[in-house]
């Protein structure tokens, strides 16, 4: 019974980008205010800002007071030079505003445009998780999303476009079934890792054409598991290149739909 009018939406575009940077506000002896961090953000956007790009977040990872780093809330302190440490988040203006136009035809207005990454980290992880260093990973339909947290804040976000559909995709092919007779087949027998009993764990299943075969689940298995591998590769790949490997910590944490798949 409620009308809603405003919508936040989110934003898994596969060309999301994640930027690291940094900029530097002259005090000349001044308190810190809120001020002078607003002015650090805005010379950092300015700076990172392109025509083809637009920026959704601008969070600030920590603060520099001429040679005290890593402070986290610096007003009321004094100084010479502020430096403001930023992480980024774009994505592309194009696809972006395609997604306006058909949220504007469905008589909404969106209040405000989230990177999907770093929406589900929030909802997911616990403070000290962000503090010691985590990495996030939300396995959807589409695409696969990764954040990696250090310090109480994300220092790198991706997304890839390798997601469930992908794994239902190669068992309707694999099998010779529809993909709704593969959605059904993967959650009720799907599983990631093999186990002793997968040759003689067998389940039928309807062939197109109308006849039905019985297979065991090993060949389920032997479907999924490549699919689930590469997606991880892709993602390791994508925190190797960009240097922030090392921030991740010892904890993974999965969350998405295909998270639920067993094993």
């Amino acid at each position: 019974g409620i009308e809603v009018r405003r919508v936040i939406i989110g934003v898994s575009a596969n060309r999301l980008e994640s930027v690291m940077c940094a900029s530097e506000v002259p005090l000349n002896g001044q308190t810190v205010t809120a001020d002078h961090m607003a002015i650090g953000l805005r010379h950092a956007c300015e700076e990172q800002g392109r025509d083809d790009y637009e920026i959704l977040h601008a969070i600030p990872t920590s603060y520099s007071l001429d040679d005290s780093m890593g402070i986290t809330d610096p007003r009321g302190m004094h100084g010479d030079v502020l430096k403001v440490n930023m992480h980024l988040i774009l994505a592309p203006v194009g696809p972006i505003r395609n997604l306006l136009t058909c949220i504007e035809q469905c008589h909404l207005e969106c209040e405000k445009l989230v990177a999907t990454p770093y929406a589900s980290a929030l909802s997911t992880l616990m403070q000290d998780e962000t503090d010691l260093g985590a990495t996030h990973i939300d396995l959807g339909g589409g695409t696969s999303s990764v954040s990696v947290f250090s310090g109480g804040a994300p220092v790198f976000t991706s997304v890839v476009p390798v997601g469930g559909e992908h794994i239902t995709n190669d068992i309707a092919r694999g099998l010779n079934i529809s993909l709704a007779s593969a959605e059904r087949i993967k959650t009720l027998y799907g599983s990631a890792l093999a186990n002793v009993d997968g040759d003689r764990e067998q389940f039928e299943v309807p062939v197109l054409g109308g006849d039905y075969q019985t297979l065991p689940r090993s060949q389920l298995t032997n479907i999924i598991r490549p699919r689930l591998e590469e997606t991880f590769e892709i993602i390791q790949d994508r925190i190797l290149a960009s240097g922030y490997g090392k921030f991740c910590g010892s904890r993974l944490v999965l969350t998405g739909g295909g998270a639920q798949l067993s094993g």
